[in-house]
């Protein structure tokens, strides 16, 4: 059991935020050009979406600062755990948690909880996740039409075989290209032992901010089945204003 075990926690640990899948990660890329290059050209289709064009004019802005509280749940097997945490991103971009509660296994809160709040705050290196971020030149895009009221799909397809990057979609919103959300699956597995891994990503708006809301994963592992990692957010303040009150800011002038 302990084999199997560590196997799905080494799967989950794989889909946690902390793994560069920017934007899907909390490791935020710096500016990147849109342009093509000969060894990145855009993709053909990419300016047939008035919505995409708007959304990689947007790709590398800078990140917000804020205060968030996080609820993080894994489960790998029979065993699954919680914690809760008060995590910060100040202006120079340095990252750090403070643990309110936790309960549920230990070996997972050890191993995939802690150890994702853990690799997220020594992250110094922003080159890898560059390499995975959703831009033209590690992706290609394909409009795919509407995606409910208001929002476009948009195919996206990796440029390269490596681990982190998916094969999946990103949903736009349709009049200035806000990321709502992305989601698909890994083109690398993980492990031998992992055989699919999907993710799923949603963001919203806040403060005038567009910050990520929720994250959640799921691996089919050998021997041990479903393995999941579930993230979600509840912002306190975004550049240094509570919540509250730009909420009620823009109330005001609505």
């Amino acid at each position: 059991m302990r084999f199997t075990c560590s196997v799905a926690l080494c799967a989950v640990c794989a889909l946690s935020p902390l793994s560069p899948l920017s934007p899907l990660s909390d490791v935020f890329v710096p500016a990147v050009s849109t342009q093509s290059s000969p060894q990145n050209p855009p993709s053909a289709s990419a300016p047939a979406s008035s919505a995409l064009d708007r959304y990689l004019n947007t790709v590398g802005d800078p990140a917000p600062s804020y205060r968030c509280k996080r609820v993080l749940t894994a489960r790998a097997g029979s065993r699954q755990a919680t914690l809760v945490a008060m995590t910060s991103l100040d202006s120079s971009g340095q990252f750090n948690y403070e643990v309110i509660s936790e309960e549920g296994s230990g070996i997972i809160r050890s191993k995939v909880l802690h150890a994702a709040l853990d690799t997220e705050q020594k992250a110094k290196s922003r080159d890898q996740a560059a390499r995975a971020a959703v831009t033209p030149a590690n992706y290609t895009f394909e409009p795919a039409g509407a995606s409910g009221e208001g929002a476009e799909r948009v195919r996206i397809k990796p440029r390269r075989n490596e681990a982190m990057m998916i094969d999946g979609s990103i949903v736009l919103d349709a009049d200035d290209g806000d990321l709502m959300k992305i989601e698909g699956t890994l083109v690398k597995r993980p492990s031998f032992w992992t055989r699919r891994v999907e993710i799923a990503r949603e963001y919203a708006r806040i403060g005038g901010a567009r910050v990520p809301v929720s994250m959640s994963s799921v691996a089919d592992v050998l021997f041990v089945g479903r393995s999941t990692f579930d993230m979600r957010y509840e912002y306190e303040s975004i550049n240094g204003v509570p919540v509250r009150a730009t909420a009620s800011a823009a109330a005001a002038k609505d």
